[in-house]
C-alpha cells in the first residue's frame, strides 16, 4: 500500500450519470494520485462500475468533468485513443476477458498493437511482463484454456500494463477467484505498485480487500458518495451509518475489528502460488510446476482492431460495454505474503 501522495493521475469533479430514469451517479468527485490507491466501494448497483468506465472513457458523463493528468479526457477520437493509453483495465471474470482463440502473446501484446507500439520490441515487452506477474515459465504461444483462473487473471494484469499506463482500473479483480488465489492476485498489485509506482483505481464490494490494498476509500450507494476518506480512517471509524451497515454484514468481520484493535495488513500467512491446487493449470495432475503451459493446442488466432482500448476484452469493440460481473467470493484473504514477484523493476 502505497503512503505517499504525489500528483494527479485521474481527477472526478461533481460526475453525474443517469440512464433513462436511472440515476447512476450523482455529482461524484475523487482524485487518484500517482503511486496510490483508491478503492471504491458499495453493494450491486451502486454505481460504481459506471465510474470506472467514465474514467476509462468508454461512458460519457452527463456533467462534470474528468480530467486524465490535470487536462479534460478527451470525447472521441485519436485523442481520446492517445489517452486511454495511460490507463489499463483488470476485468473481474478472467475467463470471459481473454478470447481463447488467441495466443499469451497476442493477450499480453494487444494493447501494444493497438497503440503502434508492437515494432518497438514488442515480444520481448510480452516476456518482460509475463515474468512479472510469476509466468515466466509460460510459452508466449500457449492459450488461455491452459491456465487456471488465477493464472488467467496474472495475464490479465500483464495487459493493463503493456502499455506501460499510469493509472490501471481494477473492477472486482480477486471476486470470481479462489479464496487462496484472490491473496495471491492483491500481492502481485501490491508489488507491481511497489516497483512501477502505478495508480490503482480499486472498484470492489469488500471492505476486506479495500483494507489490504487501499490508501483512501470512496463509499457509494445509489451512486453518491456516502463517505470519503482515508482506508484506516474509513474502516476503523466509520461515520456512515451505510457503511457501517457494509463492515457489520461482512463475514470476515472479526478480522476488521482485529484490524481496529492495532492489527497489521501484513499480518498473517498467505499461501504460496505452488501450495493452492487452484492456480494449477487445467488439466495437470498434482505436483506439475505452476506456470508452465501444457503445449500448444492446434487452432488459428484470429486478428484484433487496432483502435480498441487498452484491457478492453478480446472480441469485443472500442466503446462496448463489459459484461455485469458474475459473482463473488465467499470471503477475502487477509495478509501479505513475503515472496515478492520478480522482474517487475525491468517494466
Amino acid at each position: 500500500m502505497s503512503t505517499q501522495v504525489r500528483t494527479p493521475i485521474v481527477e472526478l469533479d461533481a460526475v453525474s450519470k443517469r440512464f433513462g430514469t436511472h440515476q447512476a451517479l450523482h455529482e461524484v468527485s475523487l482524485t487518484v494520485a500517482s503511486g496510490s490507491t483508491v478503492g471504491v466501494v458499495g453493494e450491486s448497483g451502486s454505481g460504481k462500475s459506471t465510474l470506472a468506465r467514465i474514467v476509462a472513457g468508454l461512458e460519457r458523463p452527463d456533467s462534470g468533468m474528468v480530467l486524465v493528468g490535470g487536462k479534460p479526457l478527451p470525447r472521441r477520437g485519436r485523442r481520446l485513443r492517445e489517452a486511454r493509453r495511460g490507463i489499463g483495465f483488470v476485468f473481474q471474470d478472467p475467463y470471459a476477458s481473454l478470447d481463447p482463440r488467441f495466443t499469451v502473446e497476442q493477450i499480453v501484446g494487444e494493447p501494444l498493437r493497438a497503440h503502434g507500439l508492437w515494432r518497438e520490441g514488442g515480444r520481448e515487452r510480452v516476456l518482460e511482463l509475463l515474468d512479472a506477474v510469476g509466468m515466466g515459465g509460460v510459452s508466449p504461444d500457449g492459450y488461455p484454456g491452459e491456465f487456471s483462473g488465477g493464472q488467467r487473471q496474472r495475464l490479465c494484469v500483464a495487459r493493463a500494463l503493456a502499455a506501460r499506463p499510469d493509472l490501471v482500473i481494477c473492477d472486482e479483480p480477486t471476486s470470481a477467484l479462489d479464496v487462496s488465489v484472490q491473496a495471491q492476485i492483491l500481492n502481485l498489485l501490491q508489488d507491481l505498485q511497489d516497483s512501477l509506482q502505478v495508480s490503482y483505481l480499486f472498484i470492489t464490494h469488500d471492505l476486506n480487500v479495500v483494507r489490504r490494498i487501499a490508501d483512501e476509500v470512496v463509499v457509494v450507494r445509489d451512486g453518491r458518495v456516502r463517505e470519503h476518506g482515508s482506508a484506516r480512517r474509513v474502516i476503523g471509524e466509520p461515520r456512515d451509518p451505510y457503511t457501517r451497515a457494509l463492515l457489520d454484514a461482512m463475514p470476515g468481520r472479526a478480522l476488521l475489528d482485529a484490524g481496529r484493535s492495532g492489527g497489521s495488513a501484513a499480518d498473517g500467512p498467505v499461501p504460496a502460488p505452488s501450495a493452492s491446487p487452484a492456480e494449477r493449470p487445467v488439466g495437470k495432475p498434482a505436483g506439475t510446476p505452476t506456470g508452465r503451459s501444457a503445449g500448444t493446442p492446434t487452432g488459428t488466432p484470429t486478428g484484433r482492431s487496432a483502435g480498441t482500448p487498452t484491457g478492453t476484452p478480446t472480441g469485443q469493440s472500442a466503446g462496448t460495454p463489459t459484461g455485469t460481473p458474475t459473482g463473488q467470493s465467499a470471503g477475502t484473504p487477509t495478509g501479505r505474503s513475503a515472496e515478492k514477484s520478480t522482474g517487475t523493476a525491468a517494466l
